[in-house]
């Protein structure tokens, strides 16, 4: 049974990607660039299941105010929380495992470029003669067979610096860092942006898929690092590659995400309160109490009185006005009296 399923992995997997990783060195003439543009090329094949993922994750930012109140609604009933959070999720499109589909996804083609790669690249260290014959054993009869040995180097690097000559045939820790931190980076960005004061004050219970995906950004990066330090550096050259290339499809469609720990707290913007001396408000009006006490008393007091004054004098004015009337309407009266 187990072997049925390798050699169909193989058949399906293993074999092909070999194939086009030695059509692209007979091109290029480069292991390394050769395999740079082979992860290109599978990521390009994974656009389409890229995009659902990316516009998943967008979909999962855009609701974390609705999960919030859910948490808090429903923080003494998780199993109706979670009911809850599905319907939520199914509505909007999102679903918190998003970041890490991609990856999962690569993980067969990944085995595959490791049987690929290991398979024959494994033996590099044998006699030129056992090698070429490995490699050739692997090769469709269509794909041109190699008569000389394969480089193993990135060239390129050792033009920058001798210290960073790379066998991809052999585990580079350089590599496998850095691998791991891309993985990181990628899952970080994928997942919605989170407060850190929030998190930090956050009672209630969280959505058990939330935390898998949680713990998920910092077992996957860990597990590639490892693998990074025993496999070919041939892998960790494709897995680097490829989660930058996650990376940069991540920003353009949801941005940093959560790779930017917290989000800077906006200043409290406090309208400003204009002070004048207490003897401008005595010699408008206002009692002095506070004048000899020698405190200033808000513009808005001030702007009060002055309403109030104005009030004052407005009703005087009407009064005098009403008493001027009243008085030239006596006066034309008793003119009509005298003219009679």
């Amino acid at each position: 049974m187990f072997e049925f399923i390798g050699a169909f992995f193989d058949m399906i997997f293993a074999r092909p990607i070999f194939n086009g990783l030695m059509l692209l060195y007979h091109l290029f003439g480069d292991l390394g660039l050769s395999i740079i543009v082979l992860t290109i090329i599978i990521k390009l094949v994974l656009f389409p299941l890229t995009i659902k993922q990316l516009k998943s994750s967008k979909a999962m930012q855009q609701i974390q105010p609705e999960l919030k109140k859910l948490q808090k609604q429903y923080a003494s009933d998780p199993q109706k929380m979670m009911q809850e959070t599905q319907k939520l999720y199914k509505a909007a499109g999102a679903s918190p495992m998003s970041g890490c589909l991609p990856t999962l996804v690569q993980l067969p083609v990944l085995y595959g470029l490791y049987y690929a790669v290991y398979g024959a690249f494994g033996q590099h260290g044998s006699s030129a003669t056992q090698l070429l014959k490995a490699i050739n054993d692997r090769l469709y009869a269509w794909v041109p067979h190699f008569t000389t040995p394969v480089n193993f180097h990135l060239d390129w690097l050792t033009f920058i610096s001798p210290v960073l000559s790379v066998d991809l045939s052999k585990p580079s820790p350089v590599l496998a860092i850095l691998a791991g931190l891309a993985t990181f980076v990628s899952l970080r960005m994928s997942m919605p942006k989170q407060n850190k004061q929030a998190d930090k004050d956050k009672k209630t219970p969280e959505d058990p898929m939330a935390q898998s995906m949680k713990m998920m950004q910092y077992i996957f990066p860990f597990m590639t690092a490892f693998f990074g330090f025993t496999f070919p550096a041939g892998l960790a050259l494709y897995w680097t590659i490829s989660s930058v290339f996650q990376a940069v499809q991540q920003y353009f469609v949801t941005g940093w995400g959560s790779l930017l720990i917290g989000t800077p707290k906006k200043p409290e913007v406090k309208p400003a309160v204009e002070t004048l001396p207490a003897s401008t408000v005595e010699a408008n009006g206002r009692e002095g109490s506070q004048a000899k006490s020698g405190k200033e008393v808000p513009v808005a007091a001030e702007k009060s009185s002055s309403t109030s004054t104005l009030r004052s004098n407005a009703h005087n004015a009407t009064g005098s006005q009403r008493r001027s009337r009243n008085s030239a309407s006596a006066r034309r009266r008793n003119t009509q009296r005298t003219h009679r």
